[in-house]
């Protein structure tokens, strides 16, 4: 089994029209300070204004990447409740509805995987398969873990095994492998912030010499070369942007 497509996953996510005027007016002062300070007009930005879609793009996924770690947490906390259930002598059905208890007291009744554990049971109690419903969880949910812990799921049922076993275990990799993925997180915020920095010192080298020392950087503005070269350094610089937030980006 295996989830595509950005739309199948609960993480897909639209900007509203209040969001998308924010957004909108955000890009716009961003291009406009960007046109002034490497090319001295604010007419340069209407060249720029096809960046506007990518800059929505990232808006669109950072609230998709927000969105996938709290479903994450939710689904490490609800495995483990699904497993201390039936270490505590539950059946499989059952052990789930105690999962919702757990997870609408952590996260309140509108927890993601609370609604999803409660379509599980609803299946259920109409004869479906629990594997059957756990891999439609894990589709429309889109985690590789809820994918993993399907599959493990289906195997153990149709295999015979010890259910009980193989669950606690499964439940207690996915759980140390979300937790190892938040202490990178952790580790790596400070990195984060020195990123952030980095981005707006450019410009704050621009201004300075804009206010300070005019006469050094005039010759960049009002001719051919000195647009180029100004180009050139703004195309680096976006450069320099998407490389260190690859950087960054540390997949567990």
């Amino acid at each position: 089994m295996r989830v595509s497509g950005r739309m199948k996953t609960i993480f897909y996510y639209k900007l509203s029209k209040r969001e998308l005027l924010f957004a909108a007016f955000e890009c716009l002062i961003c291009l406009s300070i960007t046109s002034v300070l490497f090319y001295n007009t604010i007419f340069a930005s209407v060249v720029m204004l096809p960046y506007f879609h990518f800059y929505l793009k990232k808006k669109e996924r950072e609230k998709e990447e927000k969105r996938a770690a709290k479903v994450n947490m939710e689904f490490k906390d609800g495995m483990m409740a699904v497993s201390s259930a039936l270490l505590a002598g539950y059946s499989v059905e059952n052990a789930f509805n105690a999962a919702i208890r757990e997870l609408s007291g952590l996260y309140g009744d509108d927890a993601v995987l609370a609604r999803a554990f409660m379509e599980i049971t609803r299946k259920v109690a109409m004869n479906d398969n629990v594997e059957d419903a756990l891999e439609q969880l894990a589709e429309h949910v889109g985690i590789e873990d809820a994918v993993y812990f399907a599959e493990v799921f289906r195997y153990a049922k149709r295999s015979g095994g010890n259910l009980v076993e193989i669950i606690g275990k499964t439940a207690a990799n996915i759980g140390d492998k979300i937790t190892v993925k938040e202490e990178i997180n952790v580790m790596i915020s400070g990195k984060k912030m020195e990123q952030r920095v980095m981005n707006v010192m450019p410009f704050g080298i621009i201004i300075y010499l804009r206010l300070a020392a005019y006469e050094f950087i005039a010759p960049m503005y009002g001719n051919f070369l000195g647009v180029f070269v100004m180009t050139i350094c703004l195309l680096g610089y976006m450069g320099a942007r998407i490389l260190s937030n690859k950087i960054i980006d540390i997949k567990v």
